[in-house]
């Protein structure tokens, strides 16, 4: 582990560096001849996608059981699905049903079905999101 002064004195260097960094970013945007040629580094990926998680995932399959059908969903807790929420079910743009987490693991969730349009079922690989209300 490290110790306070190592951490600190680490912090330090980091500062310092992005200081030079931007330092020289601004001479090559006003044309500087003097400062250095900057490489280009490949970007992060969370630099184009969101470190947060999405809300969104499809549907594994239904289990059909005596008493109810239970949704089962591809992704759980990493997406940001929790026990309780409220998720929407949709096809090509239109929503199919509403869900409702009554378990949620890792990289699993299940949900009994709230309502159901007529005429619909849900079928593996249709998409969830949770279901969110705009005030």
């Amino acid at each position: 582990m490290f110790k306070r002064a190592q951490l600190i004195a680490l912090f330090s260097l980091l500062m310092a560096g992005s200081a030079v960094s931007r330092a020289q970013d601004a001479a090559v945007e006003q044309g500087s001849a003097d400062a250095p040629a900057k490489a280009v580094a490949e970007r992060p990926l969370f630099v184009e996608n969101s470190i947060y998680p999405t809300g969104r995932t499809t549907v594994f399959g239904v289990a059909q059981t005596s008493v109810t059908d239970v949704v089962i969903l591809n992704n759980g807790l990493d997406q940001g699905f929790r026990l309780g929420m409220v998720c929407q079910v949709s096809r090509s743009g239109q929503n199919v049903a509403d869900l409702i987490l009554v378990d949620v693991r890792g990289n699993r969730a299940a949900g009994l079905i709230l309502n159901l349009e007529s005429g619909e079922a849900i079928r593996s690989g249709d998409g969830v999101s949770i279901k969110t209300i705009n005030i």
